[in-house]
């Protein structure tokens, strides 16, 4: 993984696995990574390094707001095992996923099961009694049941399927804005985006955590998920001030904007002047 890097970057990736896996199933926060490996030697960075080690499926990610790295081996405490739609398969079940790929259903990110070791439940594989290739007792285990599905055709359907082949690995992220088959409700996105761009041109310099605790009854993954569509389609803009060191003389709300921005930094939302006809041109595309 890291051949192609110096034997110092090597290092350095050694130090920043060994933080997260010793912190356990609470994982450390990108704060305290940055607190720590803010200054490294290497040709590459921290977030480099993460992204790394993120790839090779070593730690995940995991967090809204602020993110949390915990390392693979714990990671079962930090997912949820989510029911097929009846477009899956097993077959497709076992294809390795990327855990930052989205899933064809829009509310659900699908989490690799090379990367997480889940089990199930045993009370779910006894739900469905109807299985065709001679389980006839609801109190068979789970390992009699994967047996069996080895033997079972390609083409059966979803119904002779156990519970435990119709579940995989998932995060569940529902969007207020998507209909229960995932298609877009268009009334309520043009609502919900037009209710944050309303509020972002009220306030203009309004940061993204203080939009989340404005619109506090809507997850703040979906409120993120909003502003970043407007930073798409060009209706809003996004840029970091960092904080001064104070003085002895130095005022007590000092800040400058940086291009370079670090996680204490905070992020402030302006919006465009043509904001809102973006907003109609968009709508009458979608039409």
């Amino acid at each position: 993984m890291y051949q192609q890097y110096s034997p110092l970057a090597y290092q350095e990736a050694k130090s920043i696995f060994s933080l997260i896996y010793d912190s356990g199933v609470i994982g450390v926060s990108e704060k305290e990574l940055w607190r720590k490996f803010r200054t490294l030697s290497g040709e590459l960075t921290l977030f480099r390094h993460l992204n790394v080690l993120r790839e090779a499926n070593h730690i995940v990610r995991v967090g809204v707001i602020t993110f949390t790295y915990v390392c693979i081996g714990f990671a079962k405490d930090w997912a949820l095992i989510a029911y097929k739609g009846s477009n899956s398969s097993c077959v497709n079940a076992n294809r390795p996923t990327n855990n930052d790929d989205i899933s064809k259903n829009p509310n659900i990110s699908i989490v690799s099961k090379s990367e997480v070791d889940f089990s199930c439940d045993l009370m779910q594989t006894c739900e469905n009694n109807s299985i065709s290739f001679g389980i006839n007792t609801i109190g068979e285990t789970i390992a009699k049941v994967d047996s069996q599905a080895a033997h079972v055709p390609l083409n059966i359907t979803k119904h002779s399927l156990s519970a435990a082949q119709k579940t995989e690995n998932s995060y569940f992220i529902p969007r207020t804005w998507r209909h229960l088959d995932g298609t877009l409700n268009k009334p309520a996105f043009f609502s919900l985006l037009s209710a944050v761009l309303s509020h972002i041109i009220s306030v203009p310099g309004i940061s993204s955590i203080q939009m989340c605790e404005k619109f506090s009854l809507i997850p703040p993954v979906q409120i993120l998920e909003l502003i970043e569509i407007l930073e798409k389609i060009f209706c809003v803009y996004k840029y970091f001030c960092k904080s001064k060191k104070a003085s002895l003389f130095s005022s007590t709300k000092s800040v400058s904007v940086t291009t370079d921005p670090c996680p204490d930094d905070t992020d402030h939302l302006e919006p465009f002047p043509d904001a809102i006809c973006k907003i109609a041109f968009l709508r009458k595309a979608l039409k």
